[in-house]
């Protein structure tokens, strides 16, 4: 068994983005939990991990179930609340995302655990609303305190980016770290319903890579296809038709987007 467990472990931290890694670890921690020698305190471990995999795709409309039923088992487990943001996030659900990012840093703090990873997914919740300055906040912060991780780093050069400031976003970046960033400020805008912005950003990312950029080309297709729909239902004076109704909030707007991994809330 704890082969077994320590394999689901493993293969937990690959399933992210992988459906191949994604389907054997679902397996895993199914033939985990139907062992009779399971004990309670590893029934609370399958959760927490079955609960993580939903967050990359698993178990389908069970999403938030199995967080806040892994949460009740695993209180001080902050992953598992920074994952629960995650999905509000995903959401737009924005004051139940805060919520429990509050909680998570309050238990980080009485646990002794890290909170770069939750003050980095404020940022993007922050960003994601258009409060790019205060996200940009979160990222210095954050990026202060692990000048390494990447992915904090390239968060703080999108919030940069969106700002206008990209000589401060492009310092020290090549042709192709640079497009995947303004593909990923295309996706942040388009989000956000700035549809002309993100426009901008997808087709500057293509006229800078070196290489032909498939994800790019796709989002602004995709952009352009919205974009088009979005003007046919403007109502013209004068004529009468049956329209259906636009989105009362612009983040609300369907985008059809690909982000690149570099833009990353961290479960």
């Amino acid at each position: 068994m704890a082969i077994l467990f320590e394999y689901a472990q493993s293969t937990l931290e690959l399933s992210a983005g992988d459906e191949k890694y994604l389907a054997e670890t679902v397996l895993a921690y199914e033939r985990l939990n139907a062992r009779d020698d399971v004990t309670a305190e590893m029934k609370n471990h399958i959760l927490s991990g079955q609960a993580l995999l939903a967050l990359h795709g698993a178990y389908p409309g069970n999403t938030e179930k199995l967080l806040l039923s892994a949460i009740r088992a695993n209180p001080d487990d902050v992953q598992l609340r920074n994952g629960l943001g995650q999905f509000y996030d995903q959401n737009n659900d924005w004051i139940s995302a805060l919520d429990v990012y509050v909680g998570a840093l309050t238990v980080a703090h009485d646990v002794g655990h890290d909170t770069a990873a939750i003050l980095n997914n404020i940022g993007v919740s922050l960003m994601m609303q258009g409060r790019t300055k205060e996200a940009l906040v979160k990222f210095d912060t954050v990026v202060k305190a692990k000048p390494r991780m990447d992915i904090y780093a390239n968060n703080r050069r999108m919030a940069l980016l969106l700002l206008g400031r990209s000589r401060d976003a492009f310092q020290t970046q090549d042709d192709i770290s640079s497009a995947r960033l303004y593909n990923d400020a295309g996706f942040i805008a388009a989000s956000r319903g700035e549809l002309d912005k993100a426009r901008g950003f997808y087709q500057k990312a293509i006229s800078i890579s070196p290489v032909y950029y498939k994800q790019a080309e796709q989002n602004l297709a995709n952009l352009s296809e919205q974009m088009v729909q979005q003007e046919q239902l403007i109502p013209v004076p004068h004529v009468k038709a049956k329209l259906k109704p636009q989105p009362k909030n612009p983040r609300q707007t369907i985008v059809s987007a690909i982000p690149t991994p570099s833009l990353k809330a961290v479960p």
